[in-house]
């Protein structure tokens, strides 16, 4: 890692309530994209607007 606070993505079932996380290299959409498509749904939608997720594809 790149230093002492590696980033790490979430993802959180909101009706399970069933928390994933991951350390990852990087935020770049092609080291988190394969996280996302694992954990969620196709119909899942994005409540989080932040400029990392606008290409995210779910």
């Amino acid at each position: 890692m790149a230093n002492d606070r590696p980033p790490i993505v979430g993802t959180v079932g909101r009706n399970s309530g069933q928390i994933r996380m991951k350390v990852c290299v990087n935020t770049q959409q092609i080291t988190i994209q394969p996280q996302v498509e694992v954990t969620t749904l196709p119909t899942t939608t994005c409540a989080d607007y932040a400029y990392l997720f606008r290409n995210i594809k779910f």
